[in-house]
């Protein structure tokens, strides 16, 4: 888990820090190419962010089960 945990982090991060600049680039210049494109990173990074919670969750979801048996 691990290597998933470091491929989430920087994927996350690949993500989330264009969409952060992308924002500002649009608070400053106000531009409608820098918001699209903020949005479109940041709801990428939230793709990422809730399937990488998912996983988590469902590897716990699973154990628990085959601790059942």
């Amino acid at each position: 888990m691990r290597v998933f945990y470091w491929v989430a982090g920087v994927l996350l991060a690949l993500t989330a820090l264009p969409s952060a600049g992308f924002f500002l680039c649009y608070i400053m210049t106000g531009e409608d190419g820098c918001q699209r494109r903020a949005v479109m990173f940041y709801r990428w990074a939230a793709t990422i962010g809730l399937l990488t919670f998912n996983i988590v969750l469902y590897k716990y979801v699973i154990l628990a089960f085959i601790a059942l048996f």
